[in-house]
């Protein structure tokens, strides 16, 4: 399963998707505190997927283009939660 996370945009975007590309489950924001709002709905979609942190095998994350302290907020999430967890982190054109 991957975690993916954007912040590189207005919305900021959180959801699990299965190696196949199903998604499983999504969280999409419109608020102005991206960091905030990814970590609250990380543990959200991996709850609503059924999905633990242990269950997962890479982070998947919006590099841009978009605003440059959005974007960094989500690329720093997504390496903490790869550091974390000792999996691939994978950035994604947004």
């Amino acid at each position: 399963m991957y975690l993916c996370l954007d912040t590189a945009t207005p919305r900021t975007t959180v959801a699990v998707v299965s190696p196949d590309g199903a998604l499983l489950a999504e969280s999409a924001i419109d608020n102005s505190d991206p960091g905030q709002i990814a970590v609250e709905q990380i543990d959200s979609v991996l709850s609503v997927a059924q999905i633990s942190k242990s269950g997962l095998e890479a982070v998947v994350v919006g590099v841009g283009p978009g605003p440059y302290t959005s974007t960094r907020v989500g690329c720093v999430i997504a390496q903490t939660v790869g550091t974390t967890l000792r999996i691939a982190v994978v950035g994604a054109c947004t």
